[in-house]
């Protein structure tokens, strides 16, 4: 104990400013155990909320009370450093906190009508939450937390999704648009005494967090996306409070398991869930909060030498908390998301027809079960973000080439219809003749199926072109194992290139098929399996046991509907399937590319070597053949459990972002537009988009320009604290990396 607690001690009662300094540093010292009666955190949840200091602890709990240790002070010094203590006190904190709120307030809602249009991403974000209000499904590459919260403020003031958000349409009445932009405002106006309590919190001083505070404030990036329909400031919020929370955990780690180490970390891992349920880039602070999480553990191994058994046991609440937790809302996010989007609606297209079933409003119309040679069929891509084997008459694979170029498209039209022809022309000709020879005797069995192994020809419907590879490199990617695939002029001797075997996917590789081949099952108790089948010729359903292909529920005495077969090896309808080319040894698979100037729409390749196997799978959902057997059934698709949804709706999220950014390929021109990541914003604007200009700040984005009312948006950070802050990270970085090598020196 130093001099000054020994006067203290000895009875300065008439002191007035020692007995102040006593108390004060009391109320530290129960801080610093935990808050409340006897360290264990107070006496109840109310008392949290009630006690500032448990809530907002010391920055550093293992920090000596004695601030003035061997120290010899004088009344006027220990007046200075009392009144420095009362400033940090909660009560003068809040004024500062009051004032710094007010501020940020004018500066986000000034002017927040003009412009009174939309703009920029307010088309997409506007659009969304008009597709809450209406319950229609749609397709998003971010979560649906934000868009939902967009959505509630709309539906609380009446809005009921009846606009059209438009690039440039001036609002109409019936939209709550300003308070909708409100709601962003506040995001952005909470950013401020968060990212102040922050700096507080991890021990910086007064001035270094009002620093902090003012250049948030007044920084013109975050001003201008707080004032629009965006979801940028309630990701930047969620993301600030998450860092606050977490900084209040770790400010509690000496004293574990009480209740304020329980409401910080309780709160980090909700924090967690929002953040990273707004955007997808919430999922950066939960890799910076695992590598903080890292330091804690260690910290709590090294420095407090805890048990083993305590040390799991905050393992375990950490691993709760900060990973289960977030887990478990982020799935539960999404059955609130399926239950308002319930309606068929816009995002139809990027799902697949098994999740399309569980939509209103959408029937998926039954296919024809067996595929034969001579079926007009419809080429799906398996894949969530898939679509159709689509090829367009007068698109070219190359300048200098007359062949036609093959794409995947996201509708389904007459340009998506492919003819099955045999491979051997053996076979083509005794198909033919069985075709003449049931036109005179309906009663001959049809033997034109197609089974498992099977080499066939695909000829285009419209085009009359073959589906055929080459041996030239993809031209919409740069990988030496991606072959391109053309149409090529149908000749009726088959070559290698046009040739196709059929290989048949495994059960359950497709979600959403059914063991029996995508058919509805149906039990009963002590007989054979039986599915639910739809005859063309009668618009009825019947049972019809697959291991006799008798009818044992329905018209009575009617035998052998349709012959016996093995079903694991017949190609039907709706089962998935692969298509390998043996001259080029490849797998027919859409790449993940754009193809410039002709389309935007994926390139149809033929990848080696059996990589991305999962990639290669095709369904068909569309098959007509006139001359198939009358009893020939029809097959539909199984609506999808929930996590099935969820995840085929969290993969085409992903890949419907990886696609935003893929390369555009095609003339030297595109390729310089590519370069320097040129892209349309709207009204012939173009912005800049390369990951090196946002650090460097090149450019800006134009976020919105009208000539007729003379107002013009623009997107700009401010110069100086964009650099000084890209100069801090390479700094920082520069000086782990400095240090790793001395360390390494030194060893």
């Amino acid at each position: 104990m130093n001099r000054l607690d020994g006067d203290e001690m000895n009875g300065d009662d008439d002191d007035p400013q020692g007995r102040r300094k006593m108390r004060t540093r009391k109320n530290q010292n129960q801080n610093q155990k935990g808050g409340g009666k006897e360290g264990k955190g107070g006496v109840g949840v109310r008392e949290i909320f009630n006690d500032w200091d448990l809530l907002l602890p010391s920055a550093d709990p293992y920090e000596n009370d004695d601030d003035y240790h061997d120290q010899d002070l004088n009344e006027d010094e220990v007046q200075e450093a009392t009144a420095e203590q009362e400033w940090e006190s909660g009560k003068e904190q809040g004024i500062l906190l009051t004032l710094l709120t007010i501020i940020v307030v004018l500066v986000r809602i000034w002017r927040l009508a003009v412009p009174s249009a939309v703009m920029f991403d307010e088309q997409h974000f506007g659009g969304f939450a008009a597709d809450y209000l209406r319950g229609e499904f749609f397709m998003d590459i971010h979560p649906p937390l934000g868009k939902m919260l967009f959505a509630g403020v709309a539906y609380m003031l009446g809005f009921d999704g009846n606009f059209d958000f438009i690039p440039g349409n001036l609002y109409t009445k019936n939209v709550p648009f300003i308070s909708m932009r409100m709601f962003a405002a506040f995001c952005g106006v909470g950013l401020v005494p968060i990212s102040y309590l922050t700096m507080k919190r991890s021990g910086h001083s007064t001035q270094a967090a009002l620093i902090c505070a003012i250049f948030v404030t007044f920084e013109n990036a975050m001003i201008t996306q707080s004032r629009f329909i965006l979801l940028d400031a309630p990701m930047m919020l969620l993301m600030g409070y998450t860092m606050l929370a977490w900084i209040n955990f770790y400010n509690h780690r000496n004293r574990p398991f009480t209740r304020g180490w329980w409401f910080w970390l309780i709160q980090t891992g909700f924090s967690l869930f929002l953040s990273s349920s707004v955007k997808w880039v919430g999922l950066f602070t939960i890799a910076t909060i695992g590598l903080c999480v890292l330091k804690y553990l260690e910290e709590s191994r090294t420095h407090l030498y805890i048990s083993t058994r305590d040390f799991s046991k905050q393992f375990s609440a950490l691993f709760f908390c900060l990973l289960v937790l977030p887990a478990v809302l982020y799935i539960g996010l999404h059955v609130i998301d399926f239950r308002l989007l319930s309606n068929s609606g816009s995002g139809n297209a990027w799902v697949s027809p098994q999740f399309q079933m569980t939509l209103k409003g959408y029937d998926v119309l039954p296919v024809m079960a067996d595929i034969a040679w001579d079926s007009k069929v419809h080429i799906r891509h398996a894949n969530t973000n898939g679509g159709w084997v689509h090829s367009m008459p007068g698109e070219r694979a190359c300048e200098t080439s007359r062949d036609q170029a093959m794409q995947l498209v996201e509708w389904d039209d007459d340009l998506t219809c492919w003819k099955i022809y045999p491979a051997d022309p053996k076979l083509r000709q005794r198909h033919i003749r069985q075709k003449q020879d049931r036109k005179e005797n309906p009663q001959i069995e049809f033997d034109g199926y197609i089974y498992d192994g099977d080499d066939i020809r695909l000829r285009h419907c419209y085009s009359k072109v073959a589906l055929a590879t080459h041996d030239i490199e993809s031209l919409g990617s740069n990988k030496t194992y991606l072959r391109e695939v053309r149409g090529v002029r149908w000749v009726k001797q088959p070559t290698e290139k046009t040739v196709w075997r059929v290989e048949l996917v495994a059960e359950g590789v497709v979600p959403g098929l059914a063991d029996d081949h995508g058919v509805q099952q149906q039990t009963d108790t002590g007989t054979s399996p039986k599915v639910v089948i739809q005859k063309e010729m009668k618009d009825q359903s019947v049972v019809v046991d697959m291991d006799t292909g008798n009818i044992v529920d329905g018209t009575e005495s009617k035998k052998n509907v349709r012959p016996p077969r093995d079903q694991s090896k017949q190609w039907l309808s709706i089962k998935g399937f692969r298509l390998w080319n043996q001259k080029q040894q490849c797998y027919l698979q859409p790449s993940k590319v754009f193809r410039a100037p002709y389309s935007t729409c994926q390139e149809v390749g033929c990848i080696q070597g059996g990589r991305q196997k999962a990639n290669t799978i095709f369904l068909i959902d569309q098959n007509v053949n006139p001359h198939l057997p009358s009893s020939t059934p029809s097959l539909s698709y199984q609506s999808l459990s929930f996590l099935q949804k969820f995840l085929e709706l969290n993969r085409a999220m992903w890949w419907t972002h990886h696609d935003l950014n893929a390369p555009v390929h095609g003339s030297d021109d595109d390729l310089a537009n590519t370069q320097t990541k040129q892209k349309p914003l709207m009204n012939g604007l173009l912005v800049e988009g390369g990951a090196w200009s946002w650090p460097l700040f090149n450019r800006g984005m134009t976020y919105y320009a009208s000539k007729e009312t003379n107002h013009y948006v623009y997107f700009m950070g401010n110069p100086v604290l964009w650099w000084a802050a890209a100069a801090a990270v390479g700094g920082y970085m520069f000086s782990c990396f400095w240090s790793v090598v001395k360390f390494l020196e030194f060893r």
